[in-house]
């Protein structure tokens, strides 16, 4: 499967609670990079949510990237996806399907590094 019909972003489509509010994202529609920073920023760092947050916005960034071709885009996803897996715990159900996400980032990184 081709990065550009890969869709990662692990979303269920339920909206989630940030410090007793409803958040603002629609996890399987709303792929928004600054709006989902935003959303980074007031989530407290120990929230359980935080990692998916990170994933989103990393996954939101790669798919910029397919579209702009952006180096800087592709650097910050793989920031954006790293953050999220170091902050995720080895037994998470997603864990894996994160690091697939980022393999994939790693391989776009490598195929721009090497034409």
């Amino acid at each position: 499967m081709s990065t550009s019909q890969h869709s990662d972003s692990g979303g269920s489509g339920n909206e989630k609670v940030v410090q007793g509010q409803s958040s603002p994202i629609n996890e399987d529609l709303d792929l928004d990079p600054e709006r989902l920073q935003e959303l980074i920023v007031q989530t407290p760092q120990e929230h359980p949510d935080l990692p998916k947050y990170l994933m989103m916005l990393g996954t939101a960034i790669s798919e910029r990237y397919l579209d702009s071709g952006d180096l800087n885009d592709l650097q910050v996803a793989v920031q954006k996806k790293q953050e999220a897996i170091e902050l995720t715990p080895k037994e998470h159900p997603d864990r894996a399907q994160w690091l697939w996400s980022l393999a994939i980032s790693f391989q776009d990184r490598y195929k721009r590094a090497h034409p």
